[in-house]
């Protein structure tokens, strides 16, 4: 920490080390805080808000005839965000890219198997942004 206070990294680091956010509102809390604390030269800045307009777009957009499963993309936007962070933490602990999360941490239950959805449904959420 500087003389006049944390720097831009420390300040990321407190965001993404706090406990990690289980609803799509704490995700877009999270990603709000992140914006907060870049400055515009920062790529990390732009990545950060693309992310949460998709982010937004899930919970407030969803395509006109509704999610097939909405627990399931709300969730999956959650677990995403979270290895988004965790690989942000990674990034400013200094931690390798290898012990960083991998998708092998995705979770495995039965609840959390990619649904079957029509390619018509995919093309239509896709262009939805």
């Amino acid at each position: 920490m500087s003389a006049t206070g944390p720097t831009i990294d420390q300040k990321l680091l407190q965001i993404v080390a706090a406990p990690k956010p289980t609803t799509i509102d704490e995700v877009i809390d999270r990603m709000n805080r992140l914006d907060a604390a870049l400055p515009a030269s920062d790529g990390l800045k732009w990545f950060n808000w693309l992310y949460l307009l998709v982010t937004r777009g899930v919970k407030n957009n969803p395509p006109a005839a509704g999610w097939n499963d909405s627990q399931w993309v709300t969730r999956l936007d959650v677990v995403f965000a979270n290895l988004y962070f965790a690989a942000i933490e990674s990034a400013l602990g200094g931690i390798r890219p290898w012990r960083s999360p991998s998708c092998k941490q995705m979770p495995n239950s039965a609840s959390f198997q990619i649904p079957r959805v029509p390619s018509t449904m995919i093309l239509s959420t896709s262009t939805a942004f």
